[in-house]
C-alpha cells in the first residue's frame, strides 16, 4: 500500500482564560487602634483642619474616617468610599509636609489607604519608604508580606523575588509562606512553590479565606510540576488528621490536574483515593471516580481504558441503588453510549482496531441493561459496525477532521492551562494563534510548530507551551501509511471578571476585605454529598463528544 499524506484543518478551538493571583491575603488592614478614644469625628476634622494640626491628629482622623466607612459601607458603599478618599488625603497631606521625615505609622496608615483604593504603586512606594527607613518596626516582617503581594499585583515579580530570596516555605506566619508561595511560582520555581503553599494550608487560621487557600494550593502543585504521586503526599500531608479534610483536599487536587490539562494525572489521583478506602469507598463516589476516568481515558484517545472506566461506573450504580440521584443514573448509562458511538466513527473512518474493539464491548454493554428504550437502535448499530469491519478496505482508512477536531476540544484545558501562564505576567493578553501538528499513522505525533513560533512572553508564550504539550498527544491509528498534517486555529479570550468557572474553581463571593468568601467545595459535577467525607453532590461530568445519533456503517 503506497503512503498518502493528508493535510486537514479542525475546527477553530475557542479558549478561555482566567487570571488567577493571590487572593487570601485580602487588603493592608488599616491600623485603627489609634483611636480608642471616643472624639467626635466633626471635632477631629476641625482639629485638621487648623493651622497646625500634628501627624497624631491626621492618624487619629484617618482612623475615625475608617471606622465610619466600616459601619456605613454595607448600606452605603459610595459613602465609604468617599470616607476613605477623605483620610487618604489627609495622610498624604502629612507625607508632603514632612518631605523624607514622615513617621513610620502614617506610612503605614497610608500604604493601607493607597491599597484599598486601589493606587499599588502609591502603596508600594509608602511600604518601601517605611520598610528602608524604619527597618527595625515592629510589624517589619508582617509588612514585607504585604509588600510582595503589591509587587505581585503589578506584575513585578523580580521585585518580589528579591524581596523574598532569604525567605523559607516553614516561615512563621502562614500568610508569609502564602505569599511566598505565590512569588516562586509566578517566577517558575515550583520546587519553592510546593512546600510553601502546603505548610501555608496547613496552618491557615482565617476561617473566611480558608476555602481560597486550599484551591491555591492544589492549583500551585497541580501546574508547578508536581506528579501524581508526590502532589497526592502533599496534599494528604497538609490536611494532617483531619480525615474529611485528606479526602477532600485529594479529591481537589485531581479536578486541578484536570483543569490543568494533565488527564493522566487526575485519573491516577482518583486511583489513589480508590486504593486507599481499601474497598471500603462510597458506591455513589466510585460511580463519580470511575465515570471521571473514562472522560480522561478517551482525552488521551485510550479508548480501551474509557471503555472499561464508564462499564466500571455503571456496574457500580446497583450498589449504589438510591443514593446515586436519576440524573447520575442517566448521565452515566447515556456516556456508555456515547463513548460506543464515537469509537464507532472513529473506526468507520480510519479503521484503528482499538477503537472498534471499545466500540463493541460499549455497545454489547448497553444492549444488555434492562429497560433502555433506544436498545433496537444500539443493537443496529452494532451490526452496522460488524457490517463495517467485514467489509473494510485497509486503502480507505485515512484520520478525518471532525475526528481529530473532537479530540482537539476535549483537550481545551491543556491550551487553556497555557494561557492562564501569559495571563499571570499579562492579564490583558488575548489574540490568536495557529498550531500545525504532524501525526503519523499510529496516532503518534511527530511534530508541532505554531504561528507565532515559540517566544518568552505574551501570544508566543502560549505558542511554545503549547506546542511542548502537544508532542506528547496521541490520536486515532489509520491504516493508510504516511502522515497528517493537522491545521488548528486557536483564539484566545480572557474570562471577564465575574465569569463562572475559572481554572480554580467557582468564584466567591468577594467581601469587605478583598478576599473570596467561601466556596461550597467542587463544582456540581462532583460525586453525591450523602456520604459525610464525600465531595459535593451533582451528576458526573460531561467531557466526551456528542457523536450523531447514528454514527457511519
Amino acid at each position: 500500500m503506497l503512503p498518502e499524506d493528508q493535510t486537514l484543518a479542525a475546527q477553530p478551538l475557542e479558549v478561555d482564560g482566567a487570571v488567577h493571583a493571590p487572593e487570601a491575603l485580602g487588603q493592608l488592614p488599616m491600623p485603627v487602634e489609634v483611636a480608642r478614644a471616643r472624639v467626635p469625628l466633626d471635632r477631629q476634622r476641625k482639629k485638621v483642619a487648623g493651622p497646625r494640626p500634628t501627624a497624631a491628629d491626621v492618624q487619629l482622623l484617618a482612623a475615625l474616617l475608617w471606622g465610619e466607612a466600616a459601619r456605613v459601607a454595607p448600606t452605603d458603599p459610595a459613602r465609604a468610599g468617599a470616607l476613605r478618599g477623605e483620610a487618604r488625603a489627609a495622610l498624604r497631606g502629612v507625607r508632603a509636609r514632612s518631605r523624607g521625615k514622615t513617621d513610620a505609622l502614617t506610612l503605614e496608615m497610608l500604604g493601607s489607604a493607597e491599597m484599598w483604593l486601589g493606587d499599588d504603586a502609591a502603596a508600594t512606594a509608602a511600604l518601601e519608604e517605611l520598610l528602608a527607613r524604619f527597618a527595625q518596626h515592629p510589624a517589619a516582617a508582617q509588612l514585607r508580606v504585604w509588600l510582595a503581594s503589591l509587587y505581585l499585583r503589578q506584575h513585578r515579580v523580580g521585585d518580589a523575588v528579591a524581596l523574598t530570596r532569604e525567605w523559607k516555605p516553614d516561615q512563621p506566619s502562614e500568610r508569609a509562606a502564602y505569599a511566598l508561595a505565590w512569588v516562586a511560582f509566578e517566577a517558575g520555581d515550583g520546587d519553592r512553590a510546593r512546600p510553601a503553599i502546603a505548610w501555608a494550608a496547613a496552618r491557615w487560621k482565617d476561617a473566611a479565606t480558608r476555602p481560597v487557600v486550599e484551591d491555591d494550593l492544589v492549583f500551585i502543585l497541580a501546574r508547578s510540576g508536581a506528579d501524581a504521586t508526590e502532589a497526592a503526599r502533599v496534599v494528604v500531608e497538609a490536611a494532617g488528621g483531619d480525615a474529611e479534610r485528606r479526602y477532600l483536599w485529594t479529591f481537589k487536587l485531581s479536578e486541578a490536574f484536570k483543569l490543568a490539562g494533565d488527564y493522566e494525572a487526575a485519573a491516577r489521583v482518583l486511583d489513589r483515593m480508590i486504593e486507599g478506602a481499601a474497598g471500603q469507598m462510597s458506591a455513589e463516589d466510585l460511580v463519580g471516580f470511575r465515570y471521571r476516568q473514562a472522560d480522561y481515558a478517551f482525552r488521551l484517545d485510550r479508548p480501551s481504558e474509557a471503555a472499561a472506566r464508564a462499564i466500571q461506573a455503571h456496574e457500580q450504580l446497583a450498589a449504589c441503588a438510591a443514593r446515586c440521584p436519576a440524573a447520575t443514573r442517566q448521565a452515566v448509562i447515556e456516556r456508555i453510549l456515547k463513548l460506543a458511538q464515537f469509537s464507532h466513527t472513529v473506526y468507520a473512518k480510519s479503521l484503528d482496531g482499538e477503537h472498534y474493539d471499545a466500540a463493541v464491548s460499549l455497545y454489547q454493554h448497553y444492549i444488555a441493561i434492562p429497560g433502555r428504550p433506544d436498545v433496537d437502535a444500539a443493537r443496529g448499530f452494532l451490526g452496522n459496525l460488524r457490517e463495517t469491519k467485514a467489509s473494510a478496505d485497509p486503502a480507505a482508512g485515512k484520520h478525518d477532521a471532525e475526528v481529530l477536531s473532537n479530540f482537539m476540544g476535549a483537550r481545551r484545558e491543556v491550551v487553556a492551562a497555557c494561557y492562564e501562564r501569559a495571563l499571570l505576567a499579562q492579564p490583558g493578553l488575548d489574540g490568536g494563534l495557529r498550531l500545525s501538528i504532524e501525526v503519523d499513522a499510529h496516532g503518534g505525533v511527530t511534530g508541532a510548530t505554531s504561528e507565532p513560533g515559540a517566544g518568552a512572553e505574551g501570544i508566543p508564550l502560549v505558542a511554545g507551551c503549547v506546542v511542548d504539550r502537544a508532542r506528547t498527544w496521541k490520536f486515532p491509528s489509520r491504516t493508510v501509511p504516511g502522515k497528517t498534517v493537522l491545521s488548528v486555529p486557536v483564539e484566545l479570550r480572557r474570562k471577564a471578571a465575574g465569569d463562572p468557572g475559572g481554572a480554580k474553581g467557582e468564584d466567591g463571593a468577594k467581601g469587605e476585605d478583598g478576599a473570596k468568601g467561601d466556596a461550597a467545595g467542587p463544582a456540581g459535577d462532583s460525586p453525591s454529598e450523602t456520604t459525610p467525607a464525600a465531595p459535593a453532590s451533582g451528576a458526573p461530568a460531561g467531557g466526551a463528544p456528542s457523536p450523531s445519533d447514528k454514527p457511519p456503517g
